[in-house]
C-alpha cells in the first residue's frame, strides 16, 4: 500500500506474480497475512473497500504531499470471519461482482460514445437544413 503521495493505491503479490524480488520504497508498506487466520486474497479485498478507504482518508495528513502515517493503521478495524472457507467464498463473490461491474461499464461507456456520434450526426443534418 502506498501511504505517500497518492495514498492506498494497492498491489497484491503472490507466488503467480513472476518475480523473484520485488522492490518498494520508504512510501509504501508490505501486509504479511497470517494464512491461518486471514487470507491474504481477503485481506487484499478489504483493504481497498469502502471500510478502509475511510479510514485512510480521516488519518491521511499533509496538503502539499499527503501521508498516512504507519502508525494510525494500528486504528483500523475491520471485520474478518473466523471461516476461511467463509472469506474465499467472499473473494470469489466479490470479484464476480467486480467482474460484471466492468462489463456494464464498458458496455455504457460504448452506449454513451455511440450516443455521442448520433448527436453529432443530427445536429451536422439539422445545420445543413436536411432535417
Amino acid at each position: 500500500m502506498t501511504t505517500r503521495g497518492t495514498i492506498g493505491n494497492l498491489g497484491h503479490y503472490d507466488e503467480n506474480v513472476p518475480f523473484d524480488h520485488i522492490r518498494i520504497n520508504s512510501g509504501m508498506l508490505v501486509f504479511r497475512a497470517n494464512q491461518q487466520i486471514v487470507l491474504s486474497e481477503y485481506l487484499f479485498e478489504v483493504l481497498r473497500s469502502p471500510v478502509i478507504v475511510e479510514q485512510i482518508k480521516a488519518k491521511t495528513t499533509g496538503a502539499a504531499q499527503p501521508q498516512l502515517p504507519i502508525k494510525t493503521l494500528v486504528d483500523f478495524s475491520f471485520h474478518v470471519p473466523i471461516s476461511l472457507d467463509i472469506q474465499s467464498r467472499l473473494v470469489e463473490e466479490i470479484r464476480r461482482i467486480e467482474k460484471f461491474t466492468t462489463q456494464l461499464q464498458t458496455y455504457y461507456t460504448r452506449k454513451l460514445t455511440e450516443l455521442e456520434t448520433l448527436k453529432k450526426s443530427v445536429l451536422e443534418r439539422a445545420f445543413r437544413g436536411e432535417i
